[in-house]
């Protein structure tokens, strides 16, 4: 069980307390370090300069901050601190290391200045929830994943997550035998990545997969992908999302993070899974769906509870997915065994499994 003693915000406390009293410099001139840059300038703490290594950049400014390189960043540091905002914050933090620049903070790109999850009531809040679903986790590395998860979101600390990250495909782990026979339902199939995947490590040895994708865009890449893929015939896409009933709802068009919104400026079908694939043979539901997976697990109970799927949901995209979800699940078909693993080395692609 969490020792909620050892949580406290200390390194994103230390890095605003530093943050006042020295100047900053953001290493990453792009998107990440833009949102950091707003969020200091929100509480009043300066940038004096961005950093980085693409030399097109330099001289330059973004929001009328000067762009410098990192041998010009040795010269003006002076008793300023870096802060990181880049995906390649790891290769980075090595070579400021081996330059012998201190004062170095890292947070993940994933939202420490715009990301709810970030939001420690949540928490605290439901510190009796978090600890029911330690009791129904079916092994150690899913205790230390949900553990070392909490930690990052209160502490901020990137380790935390370096220590628990394991870097394979969503469907595939190490609890989880796959057949022959299988048919997928891979719900927020993007472009295809997914259904790649397992062609290759099941070298095309499946009955069905399902691929439903709403967002018009991701829609026509998947469509080709199946196209060229090979399995053309054993992969039905759907141009529509899962959820808890069949209507139309407004939605924002994103790519990567395309999402049912009461404020969106498109539209999108959504239909129930129990519906759609009814009388149908179901073996794995996978789902990746921008904090609709509640909804959509809703609308899938009869296929849950008379096929017993094995299923790989995210639970990232809402500060309380991480225990409701699983404790959900759990709760609707007991005989469930569920693990948590953590399938990157930032905050997203926390994905809950649970098998018979």
């Amino acid at each position: 069980m969490l020792n909620w003693e050892n949580c406290k915000n200390n390194y994103y406390n230390d890095f605003i307390s530093n943050a006042r009293i020295n100047n900053v410099i953001i290493f990453g001139a792009s998107s990440a370090g833009i949102n950091a840059l707003h969020h200091l300038k929100s509480i009043g703490i300066e940038v004096i300069f961005f950093c980085d290594n693409d030399n097109k950049k330099w001289g330059n400014k973004l929001f009328e901050v000067e762009i410098i390189s990192p041998k010009e960043l040795l010269n003006r540091k002076g008793d300023s601190i870096i802060l990181i905002a880049s995906d390649y914050h790891r290769e980075i933090r090595k070579q400021l290391i081996e330059l012998k620049v201190k004062d170095i903070y890292y947070f993940s790109k994933f939202g420490l200045f715009d990301n709810i999850l970030y939001d420690s009531q949540y928490i605290w809040n439901n510190t009796e929830r978090i600890g029911e679903l330690f009791t129904i986790l079916a092994d150690e590395k899913s205790k230390k994943a949900v553990e070392n998860i909490l930690k990052y979101r209160l502490n901020c600390k990137v380790n935390y997550l370096d220590e628990i990250y394991y870097n394979e495909p969503i469907f595939k782990k190490e609890f989880i035998n796959l057949n022959n026979f299988e048919t997928f339902v891979d719900a927020g199939a993007y472009d295809g990545d997914t259904i790649l995947e397992i062609i290759k490590d099941t070298n095309g040895m499946f009955d069905k997969i399902y691929a439903f994708e709403p967002d018009e865009r991701n829609y026509e890449k998947l469509v080709k992908v199946v196209d060229i893929c090979g399995y053309k015939n054993q992969i039905e896409v759907l141009k529509l999302g899962l959820y808890d009933s069949n209507k139309v709802v407004n939605f924002n068009s994103n790519l990567t993070n395309s999402s049912i919104d009461k404020d969106g400026t498109q539209q999108i079908e959504v239909a129930r899974c129990d519906e759609v694939l009814k009388d149908k043979k179901v073996t794995y539901i996978k789902m990746d769906i921008e904090g609709a997976e509640f909804k959509a697990l809703k609308g899938s109970e009869n296929i849950i509870l008379k096929q017993k799927p094995k299923l790989a949901i995210c639970i990232y995209h809402t500060p309380t997915d991480l225990w409701e979800l699983p404790l959900y699940i759990k709760k609707l078909l007991p005989d469930y065994k569920i693990y948590i693993r953590q399938n990157t080395n930032e905050i997203v692609d926390t994905v809950c499994y649970a098998i018979i």
